[in-house]
């Protein structure tokens, strides 16, 4: 029998009735965050600091994974962005938000598929990648980590 994932399995005798240990998808809610927390990725939680993140990366560009913790390709992409992470932690700030669990904000940015990685430097969206392909994201790192903001007017800047 399944409820809601906990699964029992059938008792051997009569009077068995414990249920047995939790297997399936509920083992997984929070293995992103898990894994982010690992890799001291900031996880966002409103729009203010999804805000303040955009504004920082006239300092230094930043790319944030909206991810949902249901979704079998974000959990797939948590690995490959820590070590994107790892890698480039110097030149690019890394992000992330459960865009399952925020909703309410994450709507503004148009989010259609999980995981969906945005790339921002001068203040201003540069490009984006839909989906779960290692290479894609860390075409996006690189691009980022190549951009240059004119510091007189930060809404010019060089691709």
């Amino acid at each position: 029998m399944n409820l809601i994932g906990w699964e029992y399995e059938t008792p051997h005798k009569r009077n068995e009735t414990s249920p047995q240990p939790l297997t399936g998808w509920l083992l997984l809610m929070g293995f992103i965050e898990d894994a982010f927390n690992a890799a001291k990725i900031l996880l966002l939680a409103s729009a203010s600091q999804m805000k303040d993140a955009v504004n920082d990366s006239t300092h230094k560009p930043a790319i944030v994974d909206f991810f949902s913790e249901h979704c079998g390709y974000s959990r797939n992409m948590a690995g490959p962005f820590t070590e994107l992470k790892a890698t480039y932690e110097n030149s690019v700030t890394f992000l992330g938000v459960d865009a399952g669990d925020h909703a309410s904000f994450t709507g503004d940015y148009k989010i259609s598929a999980f995981p969906t990685f945005i790339g921002y430097a001068c203040g201003h969206e540069i490009d984006r990648v839909v989906g779960a392909t290692k290479e894609g994201v860390e075409n996006l790192v690189m691009r980022l980590k190549d951009t240059k903001c004119w510091m007189k007017d930060k809404m010019k800047f060089q691709k």
